[in-house]
């Protein structure tokens, strides 16, 4: 067995739905109303969320003003969202040769 561990972090379905929303949105930005729309989230469980993924460094928050927020994924939330994707890979293609 070797010594790749998923991302706690990434792998908990709220912020795995919000960190792909964002990597497959343009510029890998997204406001908080079309996150909410994109994950089915709450308000409230979106914001815990974000905040958690914010302080990991997987995304900024980018205040344009008091009525519009966004959120982008910053390259440091590209690099660990394609590590754990290599790792799901790496699962799956042990898995198949059973």
């Amino acid at each position: 067995m070797d010594d790749s561990v998923l991302d706690p972090l990434i792998h908990e379905r709220a912020r795995l739905f919000i960190l792909t929303a964002l990597l497959k949105s343009e510029g890998g930005k997204l406001s908080f109303s079309r996150l909410k729309k994109e994950t089915g989230l709450t308000s409230g469980n979106l914001w815990v969320q974000m905040k958690r993924l914010e302080e990991a460094g997987y995304v900024q928050e980018l205040s344009q003003n008091k009525r519009t927020t966004e959120f982008v994924l910053t390259e440091k939330g590209i690099e660990a969202l394609e590590k754990y994707f290599s790792e799901i890979r790496q699962l799956f293609g042990k898995e198949e040769k059973k």
